[in-house]
């Protein structure tokens, strides 16, 4: 299994509130194998994929369970351990790529950025590898995608652009935060046919966070449904999507219907 979260519980606690996010959470992702995180605004899916790279607020705080990665557990990882792990072994895809990229440097000098950090890469060795990357997640012509800063990219090369920065360290898991729900129907097609394509080209898990089943039909092996920070049902994605048990699982499929 290369990650598996045990009885994950989240509390937020500020001068204003203290309640549970994420309130015994348990489940896996195989190798190559696609997982969605699936529920509504508010249902802790986000906040589980930020607590597996040790990226939470200062607001937020695990009080239980563990989180398994290649058998390790991230939580008794430091800090300078986890750097090294973001990236090299775990990529991520946020949800809106123009704030994930900084505005005053060339998309390929941000990628080259990872391959410096992780990879023991002569410079042209990162220059050639930045190019098969952004050829890899489709991007056309990439010497002149390369050089572009990140608001000459359309919505989808910017999507494409963060893929490729995602998996420059050569990641065997990738969690993808929404990453089509700022795009059309025609771009959120495209996307998830890349991610299956990665999948199988470069060996690649992905967890995919979120609200949509209608990506999660096209794209996931497997299915984790939340609620108020609790999972309410999983499996395969089949599975639960012909003969859901829970009622949300019902409300959800209704509204793809």
């Amino acid at each position: 299994m290369l990650l598996a979260i045990k009885n994950l519980s989240i509390h937020v606690s500020t001068h204003i509130e203290k309640k549970v996010i994420v309130d015994d959470v348990s489940f896996n992702v195989g190798e190559k194998r696609v997982v969605a995180l699936v529920g509504g605004s508010g249902s802790g899916k986000t906040t589980i994929g930020l607590s597996i790279l040790g990226l939470l607020s200062p607001e937020l705080r695990v009080t239980k369970g563990a989180i398994f990665f290649k058998k390790r557990n991230l939580r008794s990882l430091p800090e300078g351990a986890m750097r090294i792990l973001r990236g090299k072994e775990i990529g991520m895809v946020f949800q809106e790529p123009l704030n994930a990229f900084n505005p005053v440097f060339r998309i390929g000098n941000q990628i080259d950025e990872v391959l410096q950090y992780h990879l023991d890469l002569s410079s042209k060795q990162r220059k050639a590898r930045v190019l098969e990357l952004l050829d890899i997640v489709g991007m056309k012509e990439p010497k002149i995608m390369a050089k572009a800063y990140p608001h000459q990219l359309s919505g989808g090369m910017r999507q494409r652009a963060m893929i490729a920065q995602a998996i420059a360290g050569n990641p065997s898991l990738l969690i993808a935060d929404e990453p089509t729900s700022n795009l059309d129907v025609t771009l959120q097609a495209r996307i998830m046919d890349l991610f299956k394509e990665l999948k199988d080209k470069i060996n690649l898990s992905v967890l995919l966070i979120t609200h949509d089943l209608g990506v999660v039909q096209h794209l996931a092996d497997d299915v984790v449904v939340m609620k108020e920070g609790q999972v309410v049902e999983s499996g395969m994605t089949e599975s639960i999507l012909t003969k859901p048990g829970h009622e949300y699982t019902k409300k959800l499929m209704e509204a793809i219907n």
